[in-house]
């Protein structure tokens, strides 16, 4: 699922790769290869696609290509929105 990522004042855009109710793994791929991403473990970030209203989380892992982010408790309503886009996706490619 395509999203924008924000921290702070810098916005990428990424793909989330792995989702759960506690957080999810994203991967930044522009056209032309992979970009650096340079988020620390701890940095506050905001997730939000066009389906979904913004969720916020922090950066728990940083690998190549991409980072974990871990979400607040407050994300409640909005992760169950995350779930239901993601079964939607996943039940239109079995299709």
């Amino acid at each position: 699922m395509p999203v924008n990522v924000s921290a702070g004042v810098e916005i990428l855009s990424g793909t989330i790769t792995n989702l759960s109710d506690s957080g999810a793994a994203l991967e930044f791929i522009p056209d032309l290869g992979k970009q650096d991403v340079s988020f620390e473990i701890g940095n506050a970030v905001s997730i939000e696609t066009k389906q979904m209203d913004r969720v916020s989380g922090n950066v728990v892992r940083q690998y190549e290509g991409g980072i974990a982010v871990q979400f607040s408790a407050e994300n409640n309503d909005v992760l169950r929105q995350i779930s239901e886009i993601v079964d939607d996706e996943l039940s239109k490619k079995d299709s």
